[in-house]
């Protein structure tokens, strides 16, 4: 996994070299990567319940066939807790990407505690131009986070959706390789417009759950469960009755490239 380790080394070297002249100090950063963290931790655990935290990613996992020794990108890693998990529960190797420096931070020093640092790697990047060689990986992977970055969008596409974002996808994927995601996508859209738009980028699509029932069941659960004077209640109101409205769509699909 060579082409992902000179960009965090580069980049707590800029760290270094900015602390050194006092411009940041790093054990500030760090912490502000571990109070990140942990407010978004508390955001999901109060908008989701006690729900078992690997069930997602499993599912998922299974329907793309993750599987021991396989390459995953993970687009959109985050604070690197799925990829943690596709390593751990599925024997994979993984490379996180994330435009985020303080979620690339966390990521590398949380696995590093975990000891799992020679199995999941993680580095700064831009979805668009990814910092890898063609025909890379066996399989890129995204849990509902492409839809959290404006250039993930495009207007003028019915799913949403820029598909130059899924076209450096199919680039780095070996020719037998898959893309795997649960995202959001604006609606008002069907199963039928997310198979076009894929077919649009080089992919056939090989399966797909439908996840908006369940998605909005556990929304209005959550809001009920709220205190009448949380802030939180009135605004999940809102973003429910939004995406009930304009026919927003929870999908998890696997496609091949084509």
């Amino acid at each position: 996994m060579e082409p992902c380790d000179a960009v965090p080394r580069m980049l707590m070297a800029l760290l270094h070299v900015l602390r050194s002249k006092g411009a940041v100090d790093l054990r500030d950063f760090q912490a502000l990567a571990d109070h990140r963290y942990q407010e978004l931790v508390s955001e999901r655990e109060a908008r989701e319940g006690s729900h078992t935290p690997r069930l997602p990613t499993a599912q998922l996992a299974q329907m793309a066939g993750v599987g021991s020794g396989m390459l995953v990108l993970d687009a959109g890693c985050g604070y690197g807790g799925p990829a943690r998990e596709l390593a751990e529960d599925f024997g994979a190797r993984v490379i996180g990407v994330d435009r985020d420096p303080l979620r690339v931070l966390y990521a590398i020093r949380q696995t590093s505690k975990q000891g799992m640092g020679d199995r999941v790697r993680f580095c700064w990047g831009d979805f668009k131009a990814l910092p890898f060689p063609d025909a890379l990986f066996d399989l890129v992977w995204s849990m509902e986070s492409l839809t959290g970055h404006d250039s993930a969008w495009r207007d003028d596409v019915p799913t949403g959706l820029d598909p130059d974002l899924f076209k450096e996808f199919a680039r780095v994927l070996k020719p037998s390789g898959r893309v795997a995601c649960q995202l959001f996508i604006r609606g008002p859209v069907d199963g039928d417009d997310l198979r076009r738009f894929l077919e649009m980028t080089s992919f056939a699509l090989v399966d797909m759950d439908d996840c908006t029932e369940t998605w909005l069941r556990c929304m209005l659960e959550s809001i009920e469960n709220l205190r009448e004077d949380d802030p939180r209640k009135q605004s999940w109101r809102v973003t429910h009755d939004e995406a009930v409205r304009g026919g927003d769509r929870l999908y998890r699909f696997v496609a091949r490239r084509s």
